[in-house]
């Protein structure tokens, strides 16, 4: 990616070595109070809101976001931001509506719902789609940042996805969920730090006023970001970003076991509405950040090229970031795509030992998987992507890898789709399910063959069609009448109603009721087109 690579002194390394054993601690801290399997999966529903929300950030924010947004603003401007406006919005909406209804049913796996609602088959469905997009996205996780240290470094890539691999996998294996999440704590401090200190030496390092390289960047038309047109083959465009990138983001928090097992270690729904608040406002601020560097960066190299957005921060890091700082933002880069990793691994072994294992194999035994099996599933999970990401090769722009987000797209409007028809209707069954779940993905990939068109738009097709034929082939085979229980959110918000539980700790448990302390996110939401608007003009 670079010409030159840059030697890592004895500082760097031992900054390094450092910031591992202070992972493998906590993994080994949160191991001791790990005794049972729920504690392993859920912490012992023990977490407050604070770790859940960094957590949530930290989650979302991989290496990839971590190098390629500085880049991609240097190279199409605040345009890139516009992806992620929606998540405000889209947090509101989970914590009010999907969120209340999904913590309240107290289970450890997401997808053990629709067993409830449905039946094992439903279930089983979409927990083996769960795994097979998990398994193509660990792999772009752990070869992506490998490549980047690999570029900044110029150790081996084999070296440095098998660190990455064994860290993630010995402190996700020895604590569970707890040590991810206050990994993840950890991780996301060191990311700020790391990113801090960039942005810090790019301003400092700018040759005269930073206020007329600024001009220089809006008269290159960089703060243009609002498009409102309705091309289909618009990347960032702002309908793109909420109805399409929106229902990605929807059905990532509400239905998606890698996030939603963190509402599960919360103790009180107090902690989940809070963290969701949290997480939702900052999130965007921390994306902002990392795509304002890009801006700092196109006036720090006045508009230099680069062969790719990758480059831009590969070389501002070799090349200007002094001693001990760059052990920091190497750290950063590696704290970015463990903190992603290791939750794919918790929520991947969670997802086979109670939606796979235990469901189909122990079925007739009434036990649950034991510790050493939790922890040798993970370890599993972690030697299946080593061997994946070996077979990807070392180009992150060969087709397999261009691929991945093209194929897990192919789900994600479908298994929201599901979990739409699960909560919001009473006259479907699980043949129907089944077979809208698989008529979404084919719609999907039918499209995609036939049609040129963002790949964002790929989740509201998915998620209309199983909806659309779910609900006709139910209609059609006939209902099942026990699905007007509390497993769907009229008879939940029903059953709750009765038994005069709509608030505890001065929070709506009672799903579809929104606080208004919630509003601040719809506020933000606004907010970002005001203030993106205000900084073109």
């Amino acid at each position: 990616m670079v010409d030159t690579l840059r030697s890592i002194s004895a500082i760097d390394i031992a900054i390094i070595l450092i910031y591992f054993g202070v992972l493998v601690y906590i993994g080994r801290r949160a191991g001791k109070s790990s005794v049972t399997q729920e504690d392993f999966f859920t912490g012992g529903r023990s977490l407050k809101w604070f770790p859940i929300g960094i957590s949530i950030i930290a989650t979302w924010t991989s290496a990839a976001a971590f190098i390629s947004a500085p880049g991609q603003v240097y190279n199409e401007g605040l345009i890139a931001y516009v992806l992620i406006l929606n998540i405000p919005l889209v947090m509101f909406i989970c914590s009010g509506i999907f969120i209340p209804f999904i913590y309240n049913l107290k289970i450890i796996s997401v997808y053990q719902y629709l067993e409830s609602r449905f039946g094992g088959i439903a279930r089983t469905f979409v927990a083996i789609g769960f795994l097979f997009t998990s398994t193509m996205l660990i792999g772009v996780m752990v070869l992506v940042p490998t490549l980047v240290l690999h570029a900044l470094t110029g150790l081996s890539s084999i070296v440095i996805s098998s660190v990455i691999l064994v860290v993630a996998v010995i402190y996700t294996a020895m604590g569970g969920i707890k040590a991810v999440i206050w990994t993840d704590v950890s991780q996301m401090a060191i990311l700020w730090f790391g990113g801090s200190v960039v942005f810090f030496v790019a301003i400092s390092g700018i040759d005269g006023s930073l206020v007329q390289g600024m001009q220089a960047v809006r008269e290159a038309g960089m703060l243009q970001s609002l498009d409102f047109s309705w091309s289909w083959l618009l990347n960032n465009g702002v309908w793109v970003s909420i109805l399409g990138y929106g229902i990605l983001h929807m059905q990532y928090w509400s239905g998606d076991q890698s996030q939603v097992q963190r509402i599960f270690t919360a103790r009180t729904m107090k902690d989940v509405k809070y963290s969701f608040w949290f997480s939702g406002v900052l999130l965007n601020v921390t994306y902002f950040i990392f795509c304002t560097l890009g801006l700092i960066l196109f006036v720090f190299y006045e508009g230099r090229e680069f062969p790719d957005s990758n480059t831009i921060m590969v070389d501002f890091i070799i090349n200007f970031v002094p001693v001990g700082i760059f052990g920091i933002i190497v750290s950063a880069i590696f704290a970015a795509s463990m903190a992603a990793i290791d939750s794919l691994l918790n929520s991947m072994t969670t997802v086979y030992v109670k939606d796979i294992h235990e469901r189909w194999i122990l079925k007739n035994s009434g036990e649950t998987a034991s510790m050493p099996v939790s922890r040798l599933v993970t370890l599993v999970f972690g030697i299946f992507t080593a061997i994946f990401v070996y077979f990807m090769g070392d180009d992150p722009k060969s087709p397999l890898v261009a691929l991945m987000g093209e194929y897990t797209s192919y789900l994600t409007g479908a298994m929201l789709g599901v979990f739409v028809m699960a909560m919001f209707t009473k006259k479907t069954n699980e043949i129907g399910i089944c077979l809208g779940f698989i008529a979404g993905i084919f719609a999907v990939a039918y499209m995609d063959a036939q049609y040129d068109f963002n790949w964002g738009w790929k989740s509201p097709i998915g998620l209309i069609v199983t909806c659309l034929v779910g609900f006709a082939v139910s209609s059609m085979t006939g209902w099942e009448k026990k699905a007007v229980t509390q497993y769907t959110f009229a008879g939940q918000r029903k059953q709750l109603i009765a038994e005069g539980r709509i608030k505890e700790d001065g929070v709506y448990i009672l799903p579809g009721k929104f606080e208004k302390r919630s509003y601040v996110l719809l506020g933000f939401f606004l907010l970002q087109f005001l203030f993106l608007y205000t900084i073109a003009s």
